[in-house]
Parts: C-alpha cells; structure tokens; sequence
C-alpha cells in the first residue's frame, strides 16, 4: 500500500488537479471545469463551485480507493495577497479562489469520512505559492517542472493535458508542480525584492 500524493491549483473557472505517490512519481494530470450554473456568460455561481469541488472531491477518494492508498495527501494551493508592486489585479478576486480551495478541503474530508474507507489516515492542507514556486516566474518553473518528470511522468501529464486549452495549462502545471515539491523533486530559491 503507498501514500497518494494529490495537488490542486484551485480557480473559480476551474482546477489542475495531479497525483502520484513517492514509489512512482506522477501519475496523472488533468483540468476539472466549474459547472456553470447559470447560462449567463462569464458568470460564476456557487452552485457551480460546490459540484465542481464535490467532483474533485469524488475523483480523489476514488483514485485513493482504487489504487488502494493507504494513505492519502490532499494539497490545495491557498491564495496569497502580496503586497505593493508584486500585487497583481484585485485582491478581492482572491476570496472567491479561497472558497473554491474551502470546499474541495471540505469536499474531500466528508468524502472520506462517510465513505469508510480502510485508509490508516489522511490529511488535508493548504499550500501557499510561495510555499512550493517561491517568487520565481511562471515560465522558468514551467521549465523547471518539466525537467523534473521521467519520461513516463512526462507521458501521464501529456495524456492530461490533451483536453486542456492551452490558455488553461498552467493550471495543472501548477498542480503538478505542488506534487513535486511534496516529494522533494521541486526546489525553489526564495528572490527577495524590496522591503521583503
């Protein structure tokens, strides 16, 4: 039995979503959509947020089940304020991503709960950007991701990432990323800018 390694880059658009397990490193990434409830264009509601967190939540415990984890590591990316020029866009949207990361937390805890599963335990945590990317920009960890993936980690992401448009990718690159870092593959140099 192993431990089942999960991240999860949270939006309220959608999330990238990756596991794998220390004995065979990644073992799959992909992109899960909000489920819009309103058919108005661009809208967002929390209805959609809650089945998309509650399908999340369903794909993990059964991946865990499945795969016979006996433990399982649930990593969703917090949001992170910055402060003066690192800030970019309004904080505010900030709140909307922190109730997405709430309710796949939330999702995935009752899921495991009511499910009885034979899992010796699990845990759920928050992960801070800084935490797992540090200051670095998104290109170069890009690179630095993708150097890091053996060459049947590289074909687990690409299959994911099939489905994924373009403009959403760094989504699940992040999340893998997140995994990375968990199993100690991902290092980061901390920049320090201004009055840091």
């Amino acid at each position: 039995m192993s431990k089942l390694i999960v991240g999860v880059d949270p939006g309220v658009r959608g999330c990238g979503v990756a596991w794998g397990t220390e004995e065979r490193g990644i073992r799959e990434a992909f992109y899960i959509k909000n489920f819009p409830a309103s058919r108005k264009k661009g809208a967002v509601e929390p209805n959609g947020i809650q089945q998309m967190a509650y399908s999340i939540g369903t794909t993990i415990t059964d991946a865990a089940r499945g795969m016979g984890a006996s433990e399982l590591v649930v990593l969703v990316e917090w949001p992170q304020v910055y402060q003066g020029a690192q800030q970019k866009g309004d904080p505010n949207d900030l709140l909307m991503v922190a109730g997405v990361s709430s309710a796949i937390l939330t999702a995935v805890e009752v899921l495991e709960s009511t499910h009885h599963n034979p899992r010796d335990k699990h845990s759920i945590e928050y992960v801070r950007p800084r935490t797992w990317k540090g200051q670095v920009d998104p290109d170069v960890m890009l690179k630095r991701i993708e150097k890091q993936l053996s060459e049947t980690e590289a074909f687990y992401v690409g299959i994911g990432m099939q489905s994924v448009p373009a403009s959403l990718r760094h989504n699940v690159w992040d999340a893998v990323g997140i995994v990375l870092h968990r199993l100690g593959r991902l290092g980061t140099k901390r920049i320090f800018r201004g009055d840091e």
